[in-house]
């Protein structure tokens, strides 16, 4: 399935098809919270992408079986519009908290555990 996701990046021109950006960052192991936003930025970027597609194919005018059609409404746009911005802030969040976590975890000290075990003779 990776395969098939990894030829979809190609075809779009995105590389961060379930997070494999991450990897290619210089991260060899990159944590799970970065690959769950890396995903989650690949995903609002595809959805930004078809509202943007389907936003700008509104304003075209078609012909069909000789007559013309009606574009879209000002109502329709405006709400196609609406979609658009809250997907273009979804886009931006994503991006922010991807940052602030590669942030975190570039300033946190490594996790270091110390086990002590006490035997007590007889």
């Amino acid at each position: 399935m990776s395969e098939r996701l990894d030829n979809l990046g190609a075809q779009w021109r995105c590389p961060g098809i379930v997070g494999h950006e991450v990897a290619d960052r210089g991260l060899e192991d990159p944590a799970p919270p970065e690959l769950l936003l890396a995903e989650d930025i690949t995903n609002q970027w595809l959805v930004l992408e078809t509202l943007t597609a389907f936003y700008a194919g509104q304003f075209q005018r078609r012909e069909h079986r000789g007559e013309r059609e009606k574009g879209a409404t000002v109502s329709g746009i405006a709400f196609l519009l609406r979609m658009q911005e809250s997907a273009h802030r979804r886009y931006l969040a994503a991006i922010r908290e991807l940052a602030r976590v590669r942030k975190l975890q570039a300033g946190a000290p490594a996790l270091q555990v110390n086990t002590q075990i006490n035997i007590l003779g007889a």
